[in-house]
């Protein structure tokens, strides 16, 4: 580069914008450099590093009890207390005691039971990418698909696209229905690619818990 070195602006969070754009672009490199800064800030806590540290100082007191704990409860939630209490060797009032404090920080989110799609007409699996006219950071698009019922999931990704879908659905007449009559009328999306899958090899909400923390 001409021998000049190359300088960074950079930022909590692994983020930076090339001060190369000095030649093709300074009035860019303005508009990004607080944008960047605020969305990459721990002190944003809504940024990937301020959610971290957020999420890092709420779960930092889990121990080893509470990992075992918690992954029993993950292989079946209908487990008495009891039970648990025997394979983690307390005793019951004191396992109680460790779900409760888990459920109010919100480390137990809640319990729920799994379905077989297949026996209830929803074997079809679709991900659909979603590409629209939302600001940086805005999520009112996300917001009013995540209310279809069809969706089970919607993730704000990076790269080209903006939202990730995924979608149970009886059959592809079904998935036309839901992307005609819900995503068509939507007027900040833009475009849309979609993949169905043919078949599902691992499906699981089951975390990877460290035995020590």
């Amino acid at each position: 580069m001409d021998g000049k070195k190359e300088k960074r602006l950079q930022y909590r969070g692994h983020f930076h914008v090339d001060s190369n754009l000095k030649n093709t672009g300074p009035k860019l490199l303005k508009i990004l450099e607080p944008v960047c800064h605020f969305l990459f800030s721990p002190r944003n806590k809504f940024s990937a590093s301020g959610v971290y540290s957020e999420n890092r100082k709420k779960f930092r007191m889990i121990d080893e009890l509470d990992n075992k704990i918690l992954n029993i409860i993950q292989k079946n939630a209908r487990i008495p207390n009891v039970a648990i209490a025997r394979q983690v060797d307390m005793a019951p009032s004191a396992v109680l005691e460790r779900i409760r404090k888990l459920e109010e920080r919100g480390i137990i989110m809640g319990y729920e039971a799994r379905l077989n799609a297949e026996a209830l007409g929803l074997g079809l699996v679709a991900f659909v990418f979603v590409k629209t006219d939302d600001q940086v950071g805005g999520i009112a698009t996300a917001r009013q698909i995540a209310k279809i019922p069809e969706v089970l999931e919607v993730h704000d990704v990076a790269g080209e696209d903006c939202y990730l879908v995924k979608m149970r659905v009886r059959d592809t007449q079904h998935l036309m229905k839901v992307m005609r009559e819900h995503l068509g009328k939507m007027k900040a999306i833009r475009s849309t690619r979609t993949t169905i899958v043919l078949e599902t090899i691992k499906e699981s909400g089951k975390l990877l818990i460290p035995e020590n923390p």
